[in-house]
């Protein structure tokens, strides 16, 4: 059924970057290689997380005492900054800085748990949440809110499809008829 998906604007943007930098698999995703290969200097401190980025530099500031998915879904949000947005926040509108963190929060939808990789992978594993849990290290429920995800849009798709057709049955059965 991975005919029907397609991936929205944002997502397509993550896969042209992952792809572009070698980034194919779900443990090419882990944090140290996401900072090696897109050159980013981690740093922690007890403020709110933050980023800062320039040509030939990247730094991303994590809360100190961050663990588990918090420490990962933080850094995604940061790096999802550095990856696709440009400009100081500082010197941003707030309708501008929201509309940027909109775009943030559909990222880390995708960023994560990207549907390219999952196309990848045998099909069995897409039926095994608890297995994806370990192949990307996510949280559980996170994997079932982006299977089904992909799922809806999936069969939003083929139902699109299915009555595309019928209509252009219908169609050519009025032309024919009369």
């Amino acid at each position: 059924m991975w005919e029907y998906y397609r991936p929205n604007m944002i997502e397509g943007t993550v896969e042209d970057i992952y792809r572009s930098h070698g980034i194919l698999h779900p443990w090419d995703l882990r944090i140290e290689n996401l900072m090696r290969t897109f050159s980013i200097d981690l740093r922690y401190w007890f403020l709110e997380p933050k980023c800062m980025w320039s040509e030939n530099k990247r730094v991303i500031f994590l809360t100190k005492g961050l663990t588990g998915f918090a420490y990962k879904q933080t850094f995604f949000h940061e790096f999802g900054h550095v990856l696709v947005h440009e400009g100081d926040q500082l010197a941003m509108s707030d309708a501008q800085r929201q509309l940027m963190e909109r775009d943030i929060r559909r990222f880390l939808r995708f960023a994560m748990m990207p549907a390219f990789m999952l196309r990848q992978l045998e099909p069995y594993l897409l039926s095994s949440p608890w297995d994806l849990v370990e192949l990307f290290e996510v949280p559980y429920q996170y994997v079932i809110n982006r299977l089904k995800d992909i799922r809806r849009r999936i069969w939003n798709r083929y139902w699109l499809e299915q009555e595309a057709k019928w209509r252009c049955q219908q169609n050519r059965s009025y032309v024919y008829s009369g």
